[in-house]
């Protein structure tokens, strides 16, 4: 059996194949990381040092997360209360080991350093 096949033919196969694969498999383009984890993530950059800074009361503070993580803004409120004094229920090892993994993706071993030493102060539940 003679199949005279072009590059052609054979390079849209080969498209067609790709489009059904991504259509198949989606492919997750963004990383997911939970309320608690933008939180940490934010909080030891600095940055939500900055946005605490903001002369503005807190619920603003909170609608301006809100709009920046795509979080619900009464639980960002609540956060807001909570992180700054280092309270437990924004602490935990699985939290603290997606930081570790991200500033270490990102080159920041600074940032990662710090995380592993303040993680190594978690209780262990």
């Amino acid at each position: 059996m003679n199949l005279n096949i072009t590059d052609v033919e054979i390079f849209q196969l080969s498209e067609r194949i790709k489009n059904l694969e991504d259509l198949v498999v989606k492919k997750n383009k963004k990383a997911e990381a939970t309320r608690a984890q933008k939180m940490l993530l934010l909080k030891h950059t600095g940055i939500l040092e900055i946005i605490i800074g903001f002369k503005i009361q807190k619920q603003y503070k909170a609608k301006f997360l809100s709009v920046l993580l795509n979080c619900d803004e009464t639980n960002l409120e609540n956060d807001l209360s909570f992180i700054m004094n280092d309270n437990p229920k924004l602490r935990n090892k699985k939290d603290y080991e997606f930081l570790i993994k991200t500033f270490d993706e990102l080159g920041m071993a600074d940032k990662k350093k710090e995380v592993e030493e303040f993680s190594k102060k978690i209780p262990t539940k």
